[in-house]
């Protein structure tokens, strides 16, 4: 039975909570699927149950913890005397797909017998703020903030060798492109800008984004620009003139096409239906 069950839409390419929620179980009710989510995270507050994945059954209980990844086909059924209650963060994100990989639940998905005291206050603040959200009040930044909380206490919770974090480090000129585009992503930057600051062709450029990130430049440096300008839209009351200026656009026409292309909706109408 769901007591939460909360869904976001995407508005933040490198890290953010996809989907939250709370449920307890029933001695008739259980799961077997193929998982569509990039990364969910299951904590067990109360009861037991059983995880099996890979034919391997995990039994458990309070405090244990187990992960859902994309293409994963698994089974999860409550105990019929005492069936589970438990909570999920659903996440997505390079950036949280990087920091998620830090920790040994990344490399183990089932976590057994630690104290997870800390990450279950984490997660239960996601789920409390997600149950009755207000973007007016700014708290999307607050959620966000949860989920870095969430992410670092993963690290400290599973720790994982320090091999595999050095296996992690971008190619140097990768990372200095990457650096420039998020610093200068307000100003009117090109993509040959970008290559030419890492010093790279811009198709090698093009293929190591693919190859890191999943997406080409151009299409990570809008994401940017359009996670700002509906930001600038909800928060202040400056025209969209001035707002498309401030994201890196010379034309304002253009700025408009685009922020319609992307959410579906013009930015005069994102500002009316969840501005201040």
């Amino acid at each position: 039975m769901h007591l939460l069950w909360k869904k976001f839409k995407k508005f933040n390419y490198e890290a953010q909570v996809d989907e939250c929620g709370i449920e307890i179980g029933t001695s008739i009710i259980g799961y077997d699927y193929i998982v569509t989510r990039p990364v969910v995270i299951h904590i067990v507050s109360e009861g037991e149950g059983d995880f099996i994945y890979d034919g391997v059954t995990h039994h458990l209980c309070s405090g244990d913890v187990f992960v859902l990844k994309k293409g994963m086909k698994v089974q999860y059924n409550p105990s019929i005397n005492k069936p589970w209650r438990y909570y999920w963060v659903g996440i997505s994100g390079k950036q949280a797909h990087t920091y998620f990989s830090r920790s040994a639940l990344a490399e183990h998905i089932v976590m057994k017998n630690y104290d997870t005291t800390l990450l279950f206050s984490i997660i239960s603040k996601i789920c409390d703020l997600s149950a009755n959200m207000d973007i007016k009040k700014s708290q999307d930044i607050l959620l966000n903030q949860y989920l870095f909380e969430l992410l670092h206490c993963l690290q400290e919770t599973f720790p994982t060798n320090q091999d595999i974090l050095d296996n992690q480090q971008l190619h140097t000129n990768i990372q200095v492109a990457l650096d420039f585009i998020n610093q200068n992503f307000t100003s009117n930057i090109t993509i040959d800008d970008v290559a030419k600051k890492a010093n790279l062709s811009r198709s090698y450029l093009y293929k190591m984004f693919i190859k890191h990130f999943n997406v080409s430049p151009k299409t990570y440096l809008i994401h940017l620009r359009m996670y700002q300008a509906a930001q600038l839209l909800i928060q202040t009351s400056h025209p969209i003139s001035y707002i498309a200026y401030s994201v890196g656009y010379k034309d304002p026409l253009v700025f408009s096409k685009s922020f319609k292309h992307y959410f579906k909706i013009s930015a005069t109408a994102y500002r009316a239906r969840y501005g201040v």
